[in-house]
């Protein structure tokens, strides 16, 4: 999307796409190629102040209408990223009270345990123990569940604060293509950095998602294999 294209055709001749170049560069980049360049021109090109760049935008212009058509679609991600950040959210919740109400079930057996154990009833406190370690293994399966759960909470947040940095992105750009001075120009890229810092942040929540479920099916193995 952001993206300046310097190509060289069949004839030699240098296109440079979205791009504001000075003639003389032009025929600097030609050489001695078919372009010929007169006395005239090669004379610019010796006296080219070493700032050639300041005849570049930064910021590659595009039609207003494509950039407001992708801010409508930044704007729809946005509000489809807060309602996924509220379903997650509720998601975390019920994953901890689930891990809660196991915590308190293994609380009871243990004190069953050590009652059968005080009794003298080894054969009762055998299986008792052999219960409380399966629920045991069940609760390690609901803590990493619960952990995947609030993984999956990041990565929705992430993917609201892309959706935020894009639409100022979009945003930046309508203004710069209603008068292209430097100051707007600067607040483009500046957008441009922010939104790409969190392209970043939504690939390292997406990773640590993505271990999290590792973690989930390692704990159902570890149930499957002790049945």
């Amino acid at each position: 999307m952001y993206r300046s294209l310097i190509r060289l055709s069949s004839g030699g001749l240098i296109a440079l796409a979205s791009m504001c170049v000075h003639p003389a560069l032009v025929l600097a980049l030609a050489g001695e190629g078919s372009l010929t360049a007169t006395d005239e021109s090669r004379q610019a090109v010796r006296l080219l102040p070493a700032t050639v760049m300041d005849t570049v935008s930064m910021v590659t212009a595009r039609p207003v209408a494509e950039i407001r058509a992708d801010l409508a679609d930044a704007r729809q991600l946005e509000q489809e990223a807060e309602r996924e950040r509220a379903i997650t959210e509720a998601q975390v919740r019920t994953a901890e009270a689930w891990v809660d109400a196991k915590k308190k079930e293994i609380d009871a057996l243990k004190k069953q345990e050590d009652l059968a154990g005080a009794e003298g009833s080894e054969e009762e406190k055998r299986q008792l123990e052999r219960g409380r370690q399966s629920e045991e293994r069940v609760l390690k399966l609901l803590e990493r569940e619960r952990d995947l759960a609030r993984a999956q909470r990041e990565v929705s947040s992430a993917l609201r604060e892309l959706a935020r940095a894009n639409r100022r992105v979009f945003e930046r750009e309508i203004e710069l293509a209603a008068n292209r001075t430097l100051e707007r120009e600067r607040r483009t890229l500046e957008a441009m950095r922010d939104a790409a810092e969190r392209r970043k942040q939504l690939a390292d929540r997406e990773k640590q998602e993505l271990e999290r479920r590792i973690e989930v099916v390692r704990a159902r193995e570890e149930i499957e294999n002790n049945r």
